[in-house]
């Protein structure tokens, strides 16, 4: 991630590993919660509003995620 964001490329957004956003899956496949009424709640809310959901990170984004972790 260093090297994209020194390149110039930190602005881009990292690949997505699936095509939903984990709260829009069935509760059952969920790595979130184990609370079921909250995981309806946030799924209802996503899909009445879909731009509130948590997009991808970017390259910049994640190489100072990286940075803060090894500090």
């Amino acid at each position: 991630m260093r090297v994209l964001r020194l390149a110039g490329l930190g602005s881009m957004y990292c690949p997505r590993r699936a095509a939903a956003a984990t709260e829009t899956r069935p509760f059952a496949t969920n790595i979130v919660t184990s609370d079921p009424v909250r995981y309806a709640r946030n799924a209802a809310v996503l899909e009445a509003e879909p731009m509130l959901a948590i997009g991808r990170p970017t390259v910049a984004w994640v190489d100072a995620a990286f940075r803060a972790m090894r500090r």
